[in-house]
This record gives structure tokens, C-alpha cells and sequence, in this order.
């Protein structure tokens, strides 16, 4: 295989000018073993000629030889000695040796006066291309498929341009562990870890670290059961030159393997603990230069790791890089705020498929993907490791590779570079009726040389066709000896182009009885073997390889044995064909893997970042060249799609000439600001400020400062161009974001740290929300610790506390759908929860006096919603469970609770159609009902169950059900596709306000502010308001004292959460539930004959209350009980089940008196006086017994 050799005589010759050799003059530490530098030797800096060593020389009698003159203008060429040119010269660089060792040599050199550093003469070595028998397949590297169409990250080329020259830089691998025993990463595993006490304290091993399998397992970082974490090491370092498999982006690299990914999925707090580990390795000693991240969050309605990007600033600073993954959902990030926010210290990476374009499946992102790399169908080792599980039980299983393998390791291959094919294609239609049948060679086939292909020009887009294989069962060697219990292997390569990408298509095989059958594979997932199958990811060749769970087809009757791939035409091309190359039966795999993820893209940048690291030691300049040296002239359609508008250039990382300049940050008044960065260059070059020319007031190649345009505000591009006609951009706020909302302050609270890492106000994620009393109470969890916590927001001042939690509220349920509901009343705000006993419980928190109490609910659904509506609290809906946890009944029912006791008081009309988990708002005599599930548990659990997006409304006397309203699903064709939709909701006088999905994200016309109108059902944007131009996600919301507060998340670093408010029309509670309710009174009545001599009040409570008559209340108006016998009444109080209000069986209570004097005899002076008070003939002296 031709070498490329590039042979470095020293670190000083090694510059292409003298402004790179001066780049980092500073003294040398002795830290580095003798073996990397040549003893006794020392390269030096001298101011002038070297005459300045001579004393030293005649004392030590060292050896003095002038490599080269630096020049007084820096920006002139560098010369040799031996040149002769005479320039006007300013330092000189000067090889000395002496016999004393290097570290003494260096200390006594930096003492003269004229020397300006000195440092060891380093050893460098000759780099190649390496050998190993599958590089040529590893296309990422160097792309040998001899396509029209082939890219790669031209690390190849870095080779050449790359030197070892320091310590060997470590990098970590966060993720499933690695197979440190694999033939091609147990020599390139760092194996130090037991000579730290700070690591082993920390229950590390050998190899590094595992979080996530137990105490006794802390030490074993081994990849059982997935693959993944050992692929990415794979792709980072595996062994050169070892006559075994591939070979990785760093010759020099060592892995350091950090566990945390037990199967699929892990936790954040584990991932924490791994950056700890890697940080106290770094902080120890260890030369850590980069961490690998292929993983992110579960799905794109992700979380937002600010945990974790905390995690990579800490290690930023100390010279560690973190290289994270974007995603493999194909969807625009800057929708999703999950994921990593930006930081200098962080790379975030999509993939790249073969030809340029973005690999289908890849997450972007113009403002949220930093560079594009190779990942798709990308092969690298993967874990044969069997303590766990089997193989076929791997996520990562072994494969069968024929064109990698032995020819006796097949029954059956067919490479198909004789010109002849022993495979015959066929095109069907989906009726079964052969449409194509002219099969022709293809040139070149699968990494040069030959393949086969067949047209699909008969079939039209949106057609199921198949592509018929038929093999000779004479071509095959040994076919008699399988029986049911062989392993059988079935593997090609194909393509289509661009036609069909993102398929998944199944294989077919023909049973005995000619019936046609999905052939399944012997992996397993989910506890069910996985289909066989072609996965189309790549525009140029797709590895489709599976063990047979059933291999009975080969013993079918007849000379042939035939199966066909199932596929639907999707964005059909002129000419477009199926092409197929290295087809084989196998009998055996190796363990290696063809994958495709954002997963592989990113180790590929670890990679380049680990060759970098021996020649920069500054993380974000490494960061900085990485995506400043990005490829745009062959990337197709990347511009708009990530921050660089490229793919990664190893080669180009290492040559200032090619380095375009990296935005990093922005700080700006709204009228002057300065962008920083790298790459910007020494000459002035322009800055454009979303479009428009701004005036350069200053210019360094890190720092520029500009007026900013006028007319720009909120959120824009800025791009830096230098004076060589490079540019970069990135994208700031140049004014606040928004529109028609008021900034308000946000908390910032210490929640402890979690393995060194601080928790604060910004890591929590919210749960639900309410407000009353003047004060708004927010209470959400901190995922890293698992705790919930609440704060208040205080109106008036603008200002945070920290509230008081209840003392058995704990988390409870899953936290995608937690079971807790809030609302607010005029100054107390209500929680329904559950405790951990299972015990429905209502709390009640008292904005005066700061305190919570709470009671037992004797609520039945477990799930309902509350809401203060016309002074009444309700909960909505809920849900009942059989005990096998099956759902017995969603609840329509709408429940008048009394927040004293807990006890259902009364009910409005029932829901129209039952909801579990729904959102209830209340603004005057409109209440909204929206979302919900028939069952939360049942989603929780993973099962089927009915989720629902639309709107019923009470208007006081009835409901009515908006069934079509699907305005808040992930359907609606008005928002932008494939976001997070994460919604803050308010109540307003008539309807709903919404915050949060967005269209047009970055255009003049962009909307994030929705109105539902009970009174229609209809959804209108608001045009007039904008929450914010950056899409927000775990966006919650509550409306009070007419304004809806929206409180959001960014994923800006600087910036995280923002808290803000806009006007609306609203009527809330007048007085809090509980006043009223809880008892009545009715008068008590003494009577003479007809007369009412005198009255007063009964307060009653609900139920049997004895009311006794007051005699001397009776006696000081002069009379007597008529029976002492009766002088006391039962009364029975109920609650009315419609209203909720007390109704006593009586309307008064009558007790029978008589007079204590003769009734003749007493007189009473009368007088009448009209309704206005004034007097009226009539009266004078009347006897008692007169008186009416």
C-alpha cells in the first residue's frame, strides 16, 4: 500500500513561519518522560545571534548549532543559516546539547538574560497510512469507493502534517463501556488507573471507570451487552499496523474507558459521575485531551443538560474537550434546546453519509451543530464479550463481513469481480409480475473494482416493488452440511442513490409451501428476533448483514434458492438503479460493525482532536481549528444547517492558511459590541450584522469590536469575514429577543453540587405552576438528584425565594408524566399529590404566612386536574385501575372539593368524554379543558392508551366538545415540523393563551403566541407578541392579575432560563374556596303567640347540630320558655350536590315564650316612622297584649 511519509527534523523546522514558532513562548515544565525528548538536548530562543550562549558555552563546553534566524518582520519567510541571507534579525533558533541531563540544561539556559524559552528537543516519528486489513473500507478516513461522488474527513492527509510530539494524549470514552480485550483496542487501552489513589478512592480500575453497574462493578468498565462505547474507541484509536482489523483517527491515542451506559439508556447523574472520575484523572495528572459523547438525550422532546454542560466547561478549563453527538431523530435542533449548550470547550457533531450530503437520519442545526463528520455505515469494532449476554442478545452483535473474511468462512461469496454474476436480480412488482429483468455489471462496485445492478426505472414513486435474488444451490461449498442448527449468515452491500434513503426494508424467503415469509434474524430486541434486513442511510453503499434465525430455506427442493428485499420507491431519480456487490452466506462472524449514528460522526472528531493535542494545548483553540477548517466547497446542502456550513478537514485543522474565523461570544449594549474568537486574522476585514455592514471600530484576530446597524435588534447572524475572503458566523442576541413581553428576573439558587458539580435554579425542570396571594410558586425536580423542590416568585418586587416543600411530598410516577396538579386561589394556591403509601392528599399553601398544610383527599380518579373556577376548587377527570393495574374507567366526572376537609362536596355536569391527566383553566365563566390520556399509567407503563389534544369548554350551564381541535399536536402543519412542543398555558377571559410552538422560527413573521377562542374553538397566532426568537422548550405558565407569565428554557449557557410576561384580560378568583363552606347559620326565633319578641343566630356545621333555646336571653326581654321540656332542636345540615353549598332542613328554629308579667298590665310607647325615617301619626301608650 503506498506510504505517505512527511519526515519533521524538529519542532522549530516544523513551523511554516516565525509567528507559529513564537505562537506560545512560554517556559518549559520537565513533566514529559526522557523517552520523548532526546537527553542532553535542548532547542532555544535567543534574542540576536547566538553569541549571548558563548560564556555558557566556554564554562560547560556545550554544543551550539543555529537552525534558523527569525526575521524582524514577522510576516517575512523564515531562513536557513546556510542560505546566507542577511535580514535584519531579531532571535535565532539554536539546537544546544550538552552532557548534563535536559532538565538541568534547560533550567541554566532560561537563566540567561538574551534567552526567551527553551525546550526540549522532542523526538518526532515518520507517520504512514496504516496497513490493517479493513482500513480501505473505512471511508471516513480515506474514501477509496472510487464513486463520481466520495468525501471523507482527509485525515489521511493529517497524517502527514501531524507529529508525535508530547506525552500520548488520553481520550475518554463516556458510553457503554469498551471491550478492552478486543484484538484491536487491548493495546491502545490506558491501563494507568490503579497508580492513582485519587481514582482508585473513587473505585476505578485499570482501565478507567463504571457507574452504572453496581458497587462491586465500579472497577470494570467492560462493554457486555451493547457495543456501542467500544465502536467509538474503535473509531478513535484503534491499533495501527497490528495485521488485525481497522485502524483509528489517532495512531497515539489511548482510550480511557468510563461506563456509564448499561443497555440503551443511562442517567445524567450517571454520566456525571464519569466526568468526575475523568476530572480528577485529568486534575491527578493524566494527559485526558478529549471526552467522547455519542449519546444525548432520549428522543428530541428532550431535556436540557445544563448538569452536564456545567460538567464541560469545569473540564474545558483544565484543557479536557468534550465532542458530543447531535442526534439521530433527523430533526432541527434549534426546535429541540435539549442536548449540550455552547460552549468553546464543546463540539457538537452530525453525520455525514458518503457523497457530502447529511447522512438522512442526522439531527442539525444552524445554530445548534457546531460540524458535519463520517457517519454512516461507518466500520469499526464492536464487544464480543459474553459474560452478560450472548451475542445475539448484543445491541452491537458481531457480523458477518464477507468481503472482510476469510473465503472459507462462506458457504457462498460472490464479490462479482470476474465479470460474471452467480447472483441473478430480478425486479417485481407488488403483485408479484416481474416489471425488470435485464441485470447488468456495475462499475465500480463496492470500494472499486466490480459489483451488479439492475434498473428501477419501471417502478414510479410511492410503488412497493421487490428486488428478486436467485442463487445456484451448486455455487454453494458445503451446503449439505447445514442443518436447523448452523449458524447462517446472510450478508451484501447496496445502494440506490438518493431513492429510497431512510428505509427499512425486510428480506423474504420462500417457505416449503411457496408462501413468502419475513425472514428473521437471530438478534434479539425487545425479547422478539429482529427482522433481516437493509437499512438505506447512504447515498453510495449499505451493509445489510444478519445471522438467520430460521435457515430452513436452503434445504427447500429445487436447484436455486430465492430471496427478495421488500421496498417502496420513495423521491424516485432518473436513472436510478439497484446496485449490489459482495454477497455471501457466512458461517461465522468477527466482531466488527457497520453502523450508522451521529454516534460514529462524533468519534471521528475525537479523533482529529486527539491528533491536534499533540501539537495545541489550549482546548478551545483545538475546538476553534476544528471548526474553522471546515470543508464547504463539497459539502452539499450544509450551509444552512449547522454553524460552520461544513464538514470536518483533519488536514486543513493543522494549516493557518486555511483557518476561517470561529465566532465564539458576543457582548453588546445594543449599540457597540465585541465579538471573540479565533481566526479572525491580523488585518481588518468586515463584520455583517443579519445582513447589514457594520463599522469596524477595532481588530485583533480574537477580538473586534463594531457599531452595531441601526434597525437590528432581537436575534441575529453575525459573520465575521477576514481579509483573505474567509468567513464564520454564529448567532447572538444583539437586544433581547422578544416582543410585547416584559423581562422579568429569573431564581439562581444553590441546590449542592452532585459528584463536584454545582445543581442551581437552572438545572431544575418544571412541573407544574400557579399562582395567588401576589406571589407565583413553581415546583420542579432536579433530575441529577432525583429531589423536587419549589420556588416563589414575589410580583411586586420582582424578586425569588426558595419555598418550603411539604413534609411527605416526594417524587411520585414518571416524570414525562408527573402526577401532581396546582392551582391558585385569591391567596392560597391548592397541590393534589400522592404520597408514597399511596395516599391522595391535598395541600395548602398560605401566600401570607408562607406555610403549607395539607389533608387527605378522598378522591377516587388519582389523576385529576384541579382548577379554581367561580370560587370553587375542582378536580377534573382521573382515571380507576383493576388491580392488575388495567384500566377500569377514565373519569368524566367533575368534583367540587371542600380544601378544608378534603372532601367532595358537590359536582358540576360531567366532562363529554373522560380525561386522565388533562389541564384545566379558568378565567371568569369559561373553563378550558384540554389534553389528557385515557390512561397516564398505562403510558407510563409503555402500553396503548388514547392520548388527546383537544379543547372542552364550560361556559357555566353546559360543555362543549371541540373533537377536531388538534391545534397543539405534533400534526398541526402550521408549526414548524419536528419540535419540541412543550407548551406554557394561561387562562384569559374568553379562552386560553399559549406559549411555545413555534412557526417560522428566525423570520420577520415568526409567531410563538397562540389564542384559543372558546366561544368558536378556533386558534389564532398573535402576531402583535413574541415570547422569544430563540425556541424555548420546558416552557410553563400561569396567568394572574392580568398577566400571563411564561417561564422558558433557551439552552444558552450564559443564559438558560428565562422568566417574562405580557398583558392579557383576565378574571380570577374573588375570594379563596374554602371561604363559606364550611358552615352556615339560620335564625333562632322566640315567639309570643304570633309575635317575634326576639331573634338571633345558629352557626351550624354540615350535619346533626342541637341548637338549645337561651333563657336568659328570653328572660331580658321580659319573658319565659312556654315548655322547659322543649327547648332544644335537632337540625340536619347537608351540602346541595349541585352547588356545594350547606342547606340546613329548617329554615329557622322557633321556640314558644310567654310573658313574665300580666300582659295587660305592661305598656309599651309606640311611634311609626315612614321608610325615610321621618314621623308618622299613630302610637302612644299600648298595652303588651295590643301590640301586633
Amino acid at each position: 500500500m503506498k506510504k505517505a511519509i512527511s519526515l519533521v527534523l524538529s519542532l522549530a523546522l516544523m513551523a511554516s513561519s516565525a509567528s507559529s514558532v513564537l505562537a506560545q513562548p512560554t517556559k518549559q515544565s520537565m513533566e514529559k518522560t526522557s523517552s520523548a525528548y532526546v537527553e542532553g538536548e535542548a532547542i532555544v530562543c535567543v534574542s540576536g545571534e547566538v553569541n549571548s550562549l558563548n560564556a555558557m558555552n566556554r564554562s560547560r563546553g556545550l554544543e551550539i548549532t543555529p537552525l534558523m534566524k527569525l526575521p524582524e518582520d514577522k510576516e517575512a519567510s523564515p531562513s536557513a543559516y546556510r542560505n546566507g541571507v542577511n535580514l535584519q534579525q531579531k532571535e535565532t533558533l539554536a539546537l544546544v546539547k550538552s552532557d548534563q541531563d535536559t532538565e538541568s540544561l534547560i533550567r541554566e539556559l532560561e537563566k540567561i538574560p538574551t534567552v526567551e524559552f527553551a525546550e526540549p528537543n522532542y523526538k518526532v516519528k515518520l507517520y504512514d497510512v496504516p496497513e490493517d486489513p479493513y482500513y480501505e473500507y473505512q471511508w471516513g478516513l480515506e474514501n477509496q469507493m472510487g464513486t463520481e461522488k466520495a468525501v471523507d474527513a482527509n485525515i489521511a492527509k493529517a497524517w502527514e502534517n501531524s507529529s508525535s510530539t508530547s506525552e500520548t494524549p488520553v481520550v475518554a470514552v463516556l458510553d457503554s463501556g469498551v471491550d478492552y480485550k478486543h484484538p484491536d483496542l487491548k493495546n491502545v487501552m490506558w491501563d494507568d488507573g490503579l497508580k492513582y489513589p485519587e481514582l482508585t478512592a473513587m473505585g476505578g480500575g485499570i482501565y478507567g471507570f463504571n457507574t452504572c453497574d453496581g458497587p462491586e462493578k465500579t472497577d470494570d468498565p467492560m462493554d457486555t451487552i451493547v457495543g456501542h462505547g467500544t465502536h467509538c474507541a474503535g473509531i478513535i484509536a484503534a491499533q495501527w499496523n497490528n495485521e488485525e482489523g481497522g485502524a483509528g483517527v489517532s495512531s497515539e491515542a489511548e482510550i480511557m474507558a468510563v461506563k456509564f451506559l448499561g443497555g440503551s439508556d443511562g442517567s445524567i447523574a450517571d454520566s456525571l459521575k464519569g466526568y468526575a472520575y475523568i476530572q480528577a484523572a485529568k486534575e491527578s495528572g493524566v494527559n485526558v485531551v478529549a471526552i467522547n459523547n455519542s449519546w444525548g438525550p432520549s428522543e428530541y422532546n428532550g431535556v436540557q443538560l445544563h448538569s452536564v454542560s456545567k460538567a464541560t466547561e469545569a473540564l474545558g478549563e483544565l484543557g479536557v474537550i468534550s465532542c458530543f453527538a447531535a442526534g439521530n431523530d433527523d430533526v432541527n435542533n434549534d426546535l429541540n434546546t435539549g442536548s449540550i449548550v455552547s460552549s468553546p470547550y464543546v463540539i457538537t457533531v452530525g453525520a455525514l453519509e458518503s457523497q457530502g450530503h447529511r447522512a438522512p437520519f442526522s439531527c442539525y442545526g444552524q445554530r445548534t451543530v457546531d460540524v458535519f463528520a463520517p457517519g454512516a455505515q461507518i466500520l469499526a469494532p464492536t464487544t464480543s464479550d459474553t459474560s452478560v449476554a450472548a451475542p445475539n442478545e448484543h445491541q452491537m452483535p458481531p457480523q458477518y463481513l464477507p468481503q472482510i473474511m476469510q473465503k472459507d468462512q462462506s458457504y457462498f461469496y460472490e464479490d462479482f469481480e470476474d465479470g460474471n454474476s452467480s447472483v441473478t436480480l430480478r425486479v417485481l412488482d407488488a403483485d408479484g409480475t416481474v416489471i425488470e429483468d435485464n441485470q447488468t455489471p456495475l462499475t465500480p462496485g463496492y470500494m472499486g473494482g466490480k459489483g451488479t445492478q439492475i434498473s428501477l426505472d419501471a417502478v414510479e414513486d410511492g410503488e412497493t416493488f421487490y428486488v428478486e435474488m436467485t442463487f445456484q444451490k451448486s455455487d454453494f461449498v458445503a451446503l449439505d452440511s447445514v442443518d436447523k442448527n448452523s449458524a447462517v449468515y446472510f450478508a451484501f452491500q447496496a445502494g440506490m442513490g438518493s431513492s429510497c434513503l431512510q428505509q427499512s426494508m425486510p428480506i423474504l424467503y420462500q417457505d416449503k409451501d411457496g408462501n413468502w415469509q419475513r425472514l428473521l434474524s437471530t438478534q434479539l430486541v425487545g425479547g422478539e428476533n429482529f427482522p433481516a434486513r437493509l437499512r438505506m442511510m447512504d447515498y453510495n453503499w449499505n451493509q445489510s448483514t444478519q445471522e438467520l434465525n430460521d435457515n430452513s430455506f436452503l434445504q427447500n427442493e429445487g436447484e436455486t434458492i430465492t430471496l427478495r428485499l421488500e421496498a417502496k420507491m420513495t423521491d424516485k431519480q432518473p436513472g436510478v438503479a439497484f446496485h449490489m456487490d459482495d454477497v455471501g452466506f457466512g458461517k461465522e462472524a468477527v466482531p466488527y460493525y457497520y453502523a450508522d449514528g451521529t454516534s460514529m460522526a462524533t468519534p471521528m472528531v475525537t479523533g482529529i482532536m486527539a491528533l491536534l493535542s499533540t501539537q495545541y494545548d489550549d482546548a478551545a483553540e483545538i475546538c476553534a481549528r476544528i471548526k474553522g477548517s471546515v470543508n464547504r466547497e463539497e459539502a452539499i446542502g450544509l450551509e444552512d444547517i449547522c454553524v460552520s456550513g461544513g464538514f470536518v478537514d483533519a488536514a486543513a485543522s493543522f494549516d493557518d492558511s486555511q483557518l476561517a474565523p470561529v465566532v465564539n461570544s458576543l457582548d453588546t449594549d445594543g449599540t457597540t459590541a465585541t465579538v471573540t474568537g479565533y481566526f479572525f486574522g491580523k488585518e481588518q476585514g468586515s463584520v455583517q450584522v443579519g445582513g447589514q455592514q457594520a463599522a469596524v471600530n477595532s481588530w485583533s484576530d480574537n477580538v473586534v469590536t463594531f457599531t452595531v446597524p441601526e434597525g437590528v435588534s432581537g436575534l441575529e447572524e453575525i459573520q465575521v469575514t477576514a481579509k483573505d475572503g474567509q468567513y464564520g458566523r454564529n448567532f447572538f442576541e444583539i437586544t433581547a429577543a422578544t416582543q410585547g413581553y416584559k423581562k422579568l428576573s429569573t431564581p439562581n439558587f444553590s441546590y449542592g453540587d452532585i459528584y463536584g458539580y454545582e445543581l442551581t435554579s437552572a438545572d431544575i425542570l418544571p412541573i407544574t405552576m400557579a399562582a395567588a396571594g401576589g406571589k407565583i410558586l413553581i415546583m420542579g425536580v432536579l433530575l441529577e438528584s432525583n429531589q423536587l423542590v419549589m420556588e416563589l416568585y414575589d410580583i411586586k418586587s420582582d424578586t425569588w425565594s426558595q419555598a418550603p416543600l411539604l413534609d411527605d411530598l416526594e417524587i411520585f410516577g414518571d416524570l414525562n408524566y408527573p402526577l401532581y396538579s396546582m392551582a391558585g386561589g385569591l391567596s392560597k394556591i391548592y397541590l393534589h399529590y400522592i404520597t408514597t403509601t399511596g395516599q391522595q392528599k391535598l395541600g395548602i399553601y398560605d401566600t401570607v404566612s408562607g406555610t403549607w398544610s395539607s389533608v387527605d383527599t378522598k378522591l377516587t380518579g388519582i389523576t385529576e386536574a384541579l382548577v379554581v373556577y367561580q370560587n370553587q376548587l375542582l378536580a377534573i377527570g382521573g382515571e380507576i385501575l383493576n388491580d392488575d393495574m388495567s384500566l377500569k374507567e377514565t373519569l368524566r366526572s367533575v368534583q367540587i372539593l371542600d380544601p378544608s376537609t378534603g372532601e367532595v362536596i358537590g359536582s358540576l355536569p360531567d366532562l363529554p368524554e373522560g380525561r386522565s391527566r388533562a389541564q384545566a383553566f379558568a378565567s371568569g365563566d369559561t373553563l378550558v379543558v384540554y389534553g389528557g390520556y385515557d390512561s397516564v399509567f398505562l403510558k407510563m407503563l409503555g402500553q396503548e392508551t388514547n392520548e388527546y389534544c383537544n379543547t372542552m369548554v364550560y361556559d357555566g350551564k353546559e360543555w362543549v366538545n371541540y373533537e377536531e381541535d388538534q391545534f397543539l399536536s405534533d400534526q398541526n402543519s402550521e408549526f414548524d415540523p419536528m419540535q419540541t412542543l412543550e407548551y406554557a398555558i394561561g387562562a384569559v377571559d374568553g379562552g386560553v393563551i399559549v406559549t411555545g410552538p413555534v412557526q417560522g422560527l428566525g423570520s420577520d413573521s415568526m409567531v410563538d403566541t397562540w389564542n384559543f377562542d372558546a366561544s368558536t374553538g378556533s386558534w389564532i397566532g398573535n402576531q402583535d407578541i413574541l415570547y422569544s426568537q430563540i425556541k424555548t422548550t420546558h416552557n410553563i405558565g400561569v396567568t394572574y392579575d392580568g398577566q400571563f407569565y411564561v417561564m422558558g428554557y433557551t439552552g444558552a449557557y450564559n443564559k438558560l432560563k428565562i422568566f417574562r410576561s405580557t398583558p392579557v384580560s383576565y378574571t380570577g378568583p374573588t375570594q379563596d374556596p374554602s371561604f363559606g363552606q364550611s358552615e352556615i347559620t339560620i335564625p333562632v326565633i322566640y315567639r309570643y303567640e304570633e309575635n317575634i319578641v326576639a331573634q338571633e343566630e345558629a352557626v351550624l356545621s354540615e350535619g346533626d347540630n342541637i341548637v338549645a333555646a337561651d333563657e336568659d336571653f328570653a328572660e331580658k326581654y321580659g319573658f319565659a320558655l312556654k315548655d322547659s321540656e322543649q327547648d332544644k332542636r335537632t337540625v340536619r345540615v347537608t351540602r346541595n350536590l349541585e352547588t356545594g353549598e350547606l342547606e340546613a332542613d329548617v329554615d329557622a328554629i322557633n321556640f314558644d315564650v310567654v310573658p313574665t308579667v300580666d300582659p295587660a298590665e305592661k305598656f309599651f310607647h309606640v311611634s311609626y316612622i315612614d321608610g325615610e325615617g321621618n314621623p308618622v301619626p299613630g302610637g302612644g301608650e299600648i298595652a303588651f297584649d295590643k301590640v301586633g
